[in-house]
């Protein structure tokens, strides 16, 4: 496409020509004849959208010299693009909300002019939809309605599946719940206006009452006593034991030590009970709270389901492991997972104490959701990823950091033996947390190669216990996450020397890039634009006895909760330890929370507008929604803090952006330290 500047006023002294006959002669000069192909109709856009203009162009005694777009803005003809060769299309992008009236010029070689007719485009915004839940979150039995109710700014029409229908002008609902009791039923919401559509969903479990919360003021109690604090849904009488006896559905009260038996009752269990059944939350003064009991084999926290297998799954002998990590048991512990926690799990650690033998963390690689990209024997959509994760002894929190390596695998290098199959090849460029490290010295010291065929190569040494501590994932691994634009080139040198002047010496050099990428795997399929950028995990703890899940289900809580939600590497208290927050640059999260069991429930995070922005001078604006569902609005920020990413009201605000791609994190956290991230790409071309 040729750009020609085209004197305004020839433009506007063509708006005069639009009614006239093409055939009309002008000095025995035909007028060219033009008309539009795309768009076909005046359908809305969404703003800053693609927007194709193209029209044939004909002229009966001589030739098109070339065709300009332009709008109408008031009395000012605005050039949108000049195109002097056919097919005579261009697209315009980058245009705000309004309507705009849109025309095509058509020259011949003798500079004399049509117009196309009039095109009405108009730019409008999406609705959004920022609240959309169910309450109660249990219903007791068939007789109790559930009410869906919601906010959708900007929607001109709205509906709800399930039978619910037309709920256009409403706030809210009241539907029947699902039958057979102890069943989960999923609603959504659909918004639309013009400018597009958006769905929400929510659930409606019809069954066993709900403890929202079970919390103590106190992490242990003294002669001075300590406040408990409980809320329930659904329940018709509750009970809190040992001492006290039936108590209000919700409510708090003052408990005291029971005597010299006090710390036989280091856990205080409630019991809810409606006509379908029981259920059942233990808090431990002691240490974290929130541990509750939904069978005699089954617990959970806020980030862990705990299991109790059968002797037929497990017997916990000589070969314990093969047992708890076989596919049958395997398969078995998610099911559950599953049940009683419906989702679409990507990651899935599944836990135990001192097995045997005792193995090294394992990744288990099922499918690929955030790419196209990977093991061509993964199978099975819906099936999660695992890492078998054995741990000795002590369990303690920092043990958990391992996992963000274990989870990279799930993407990782599965690409090749060419640069490797689990790990990068130690003898090429791609470093970070999946690299295979070349090491002479009991790896003291890991040995990094750099530099490309041109400038040769040269390597350092890196302390190992850093490196471990400190390692991200490098630009390879987040390509194939979904999170980086271009997949960089790796270099694999063969027969590498590494010299004492650190260069280095090879036989020969291998190079793998983006088209040797998309020529083996095919374009990458969702892009960084599109892929998902928090991902769902959950852990599965499998434990002998209750006894090992009250010791252990603290630790287990506090390494899960660091390791998907920390912000910064803390060495002294989880060495070895690199977040996947961290790891990932800041691109991407794990969402871990099952539940929220310590009274505090975690805010809530929006991006109202798209996650993926072009941006053509460095700045950007992106709105979003943050909640408490119970207390202020938590205070939002960007992570990591940068000069160029700051927060107006409820908008982020980007300023002197460099050309290329950019991701972004914002963080919103509630007073009582609970948080929740969201993500965007920024596009500055």
């Amino acid at each position: 496409m040729r750009r020609r500047l085209i004197p305004t006023t020839l433009v506007l002294l063509a708006l005069a020509f639009g009614s006239l006959s093409a055939q009309e002669p002008t000095n025995g000069n035909l007028r060219p004849l033009v008309g539009w192909v795309t768009p076909a109709g005046t359908a809305p856009y969404a703003p800053y959208a693609s927007i194709p203009l193209e029209v044939s162009a004909f002229d009966p005694d001589g030739t098109i010299g070339h065709v300009v777009f332009w709008y109408q803005d008031g009395i000012r003809a605005r050039i949108i693009g000049d195109v002097a060769t056919p097919p005579y299309k261009m697209v315009w992008k980058n245009m705000p909300a309004g309507t705009y009236r849109v025309y095509a010029l058509a020259l011949d070689n003798k500079n004399l002019g049509q117009n196309t007719t009039l095109l009405m485009l108009s730019v409008g915004t999406p609705p959004s939809i920022t609240i959309f839940q169910a309450s109660p979150s249990g219903v007791a039995a068939p007789a109790n309605a559930a009410k869906l109710q919601w906010t959708a700014p900007g929607a001109s029409t709205l509906s709800i599946d399930q039978g619910v229908g037309n709920v256009t002008g409403q706030t809210y609902v009241f539907t029947a719940p699902n039958t057979p009791l102890g069943t989960t039923k999923t609603y959504t919401l659909t918004a639309s206006n013009p400018y597009g559509s958006v769905t929400a969903t929510t659930d409606v479990t019809v069954g066993l009452p709900v403890i929202n919360s079970f919390t103590s003021d106190s992490p242990t109690i003294t002669s001075q006593g300590a406040t408990f604090s409980w809320s329930t849904s659904a329940a018709r009488n509750v009970r809190l034991t040992p001492v006290v006896g039936a108590v209000p559905t919700s409510g708090s009260m003052k408990v005291f030590p029971n005597g010299t038996a006090t710390k036989s009752y280091s856990y205080y269990q409630l019991t809810a009970q409606n006509a379908v059944g029981t259920t059942i939350k233990l808090l431990n003064v002691g240490q974290m709270a929130g541990l509750t009991r939904i069978s005699d084999s089954l617990y959970y926290s806020e980030h862990a389901l705990f299991i109790i297998p059968s002797a037929s799954q497990v017997s916990w002998g000589a070969n314990s492991y093969s047992e708890i990590y076989s596919q049958a048991n395997r398969d078995s512990f998610v099911a559950t997972l599953k049940q009683y926690f419906p989702g679409d799990y990507m990651y899935v650690p599944l836990v135990s104490n001192n097995v045997t033998p005792m193995m090294a963390p394992s990744a288990l690689t099922f499918r690929h959701l955030a790419d196209g990209i990977g093991d061509v024997n993964v199978t099975g959509v819906g099936v999660p990823n695992f890492t078998r994760y054995p741990i000795n002894a002590t369990v303690f929190p920092g043990s958990f950091g391992l996992l963000t390596h274990e989870a990279a695998h799930n993407w990782g290098v599965r690409i090749g033996a060419e640069v490797g199959t689990g790990h990068w090849l130690s003898n090429s460029t791609a470093l970070g947390q999946m690299a295979a490290i070349y090491s002479n010295d009991g790896y003291q010291t890991a040995k990094e190669i750099q530099g490309n065929p041109a400038a040769g190569f040269t390597w350092n040494a890196t302390s190992n216990i850093i490196k471990n501590q400190t390692d991200t994932y490098n630009d390879q691994d987040l390509y194939l996450m979904g999170l980086n634009a271009t997949f960089p080139t790796v270099h694999v040198l063969k027969t590498p020397v590494y010299n004492a002047d650190h260069t280095m010496s090879f036989v020969s050099v291998s190079s793998y890039d983006q088209a040797w990428v998309e020529q083996r795997w095919g374009v990458r399929s969702p892009s960084y634009r599109t892929s998902p950028k928090r991902l769902r995990a959950a852990f599965i703890y499998i434990a002998r006895d209750l006894n090992e899940i009250l010791r252990v289900a603290p630790s287990v809580e506090l390494g899960a909760e660091q390791w998907s939600e920390a912000e910064q590497i803390d060495p002294m208290n989880f060495n070895m330890q690199v977040p996947f927050l961290v790891a990932t640059k800041y691109r991407g999260s794990f969402n871990a929370r099952l539940a929220d069991l310590d009274g505090n429930a975690t805010p809530t995070l929006t991006i109202t507008g798209p996650d993926y922005v072009v941006s053509p001078d460095g700045w950007a604006t992106i709105p979003f929604v943050a909640n408490d569902p119970d207390g202020p609005a938590p205070v939002v920020s960007c992570v990591p803090a940068s000069a160029n990413c700051s927060i107006l009201g409820s908008t982020v605000v980007l300023t002197g952006l460099a050309p290329g791609s950019h991701f972004f994190t914002i963080k919103a956290q509630d007073a009582g330290g609970k948080k929740v991230f969201a993500h965007f790409v920024v596009d500055v071309q």
